[in-house]
């Protein structure tokens, strides 16, 4: 947790000061102030930078740890609060108590916050069907006030998986799942409201699904689609939403040697 003691719109200020255009404040005229002030002035911050906690419970925490760090976020300024989503501790930590489902947790953490946003950095494809997934978004999304963000990848922590007797495909059906759980879950929500959605792939099928509950935004794109762009991929696409099935698999390429 950052030193808090300025107040947190100093360290907002502060951190925005790093995100913007680099100020020279060593000039020597006598002018110098004057110019520097003009130039601040000038500056133009279209999108201020917002400061997230991000916690591992897997590592060993209870839902009492996790609300403490949730409310004291959220007192101090915090734009949001992101957990990650495994089954399994990490290195030499006993993991006591146990595991955590993401979900369930941040169901608990929407009725016991007020303001904070709430999500998932990331979910693992591998754990739960897309349809069964976004009605359990949506349904966190309504009891936080539309407060909710979804992360969505691809799963890579083998050992979580054999752990709890859940199915780990090879690295290239993995980003086919996740690109068709995209799909899914994208068209799910964008479906109007008395409309259906019905979608046919290799791994998923959807027949008329009424396509409800919808969450009160796609804030959760901004996530999966960052999380899609692999290293080495042209990212620029994807972001800009463009093409409407992302190219997962491309963009895992470089990164796994055998796409």
């Amino acid at each position: 947790m950052p030193n808090n003691s300025g107040g947190d719109a100093g360290n907002r200020t502060r951190i925005q000061g790093f995100a913007g255009p680099c100020l020279n404040h060593s000039a020597t005229s006598p002018n110098a102030h004057a110019t520097n002030a003009q130039a601040e002035r000038s500056v133009s911050y279209p999108h201020a930078m917002q400061l997230r906690i991000f916690t591992e419970p897997q590592q060993g925490a209870r839902y009492s740890d996790l609300l403490a760090v949730a409310r004291r976020a959220e007192q101090l300024g915090f734009d949001a609060f992101f957990r990650s989503d495994h089954y399994l501790k990490m290195g030499s930590v006993d993991g006591q108590p146990g595991p955590s489902d993401a979900w369930t947790t941040l169901a608990g953490l929407a009725r016991d916050t007020t303001r904070i946003r709430l999500g998932t950095l990331v979910n693992s494809a591998t754990f739960r069907h897309p349809g069964v997934l976004a009605i359990s978004v949506a349904n966190v999304d309504d009891m936080s006030g539309g407060r909710v963000e979804l992360g969505l990848g691809a799963g890579w922590f083998e050992a979580e998986h054999l752990a709890y007797g859940i199915t780990f495909p090879e690295v290239r059906e993995r980003f086919d799942v996740l690109e068709e759980q995209l799909a899914i879950i994208d068209g799910l929500w964008r479906t109007p409201t008395g409309r259906t959605f019905t979608f046919a792939g290799h791994h998923y099928s959807v027949v008329d699904s009424p396509a409800l509950p919808k969450p009160a935004d796609h804030r959760w794109w901004s996530w999966s689609r960052a999380h899609a762009c692999a290293r080495g991929a042209s990212c620029s696409r994807v972001q800009r939403g463009l093409p409407r099935r992302w190219r997962v698999r491309a963009a895992a390429g470089p990164r796994s040697g055998s796409l």
